[in-house]
């Protein structure tokens, strides 16, 4: 039993001094594992912190970038409107120019083709005139032709009145001037 009893002493005796050298050991090295710990998360910390620094520089960077696009974009689309709507205004204005001439020419149109019946109604009474005129220059030349026949037989007529007037004439002053019985 005395075994016992020895080993009920020097085994913890000897527990305690590897105990003692664990911890000795496990001091030492614990505050410097310790200090290396807290060293490796701040530098972890500072990491991440700079990661999301980075991060967060790229997000902005990344938005200003797209925002940039974005203002091009819109730009580019307001510009694109406004090309259009300046288009459309043209086309408005060119479409009422259009319409404008098409009635300016359907008026000249309608007054010409008004100018060609009344020009054509008054060729219509110049034939007509013409017809009456060709109507009364036959008259004329007719009755014309019959006058200068009453002229020729009433001047037949005035000389064989001057002829007997003559001629009676010189019978009185014949019988004025014979003697009278």
């Amino acid at each position: 039993m005395k075994n016992k009893k020895s080993a009920y002493f020097f085994i913890p005796i000897i527990l305690l001094v590897l105990f003692a050298a664990y911890y000795w050991n496990f001091s030492a090295g614990y505050q410097a594992k310790q200090e290396a710990r807290e060293q490796a998360k701040r530098e972890k910390k500072e990491q991440a912190i700079t990661e999301e620094n980075r991060q967060r520089k790229k997000a902005v960077e990344d938005a200003t970038v797209a925002e940039a696009k974005r203002k091009a974009e819109r730009e580019a689309k307001a510009k694109k409107e406004q090309e259009y709507k300046e288009e459309m205004e043209a086309a408005k204005q060119t479409l009422e120019l259009a319409r404008n001439e098409d009635a300016k020419l359907r008026d000249k149109y309608n007054a010409l083709v008004k100018d060609i019946r009344d020009v054509k109604e008054q060729i219509k009474r110049i034939d007509d005139e013409k017809k009456i005129a060709a109507g009364d220059l036959d008259f004329l030349q007719i009755e014309t032709s019959k006058v200068d026949a009453n002229v020729q037989s009433l001047t037949a007529v005035l000389t064989q009145i001057t002829t007997a007037d003559a001629a009676f004439e010189a019978a009185a002053r014949a019988a004025a001037v014979a003697p009278k019985k």
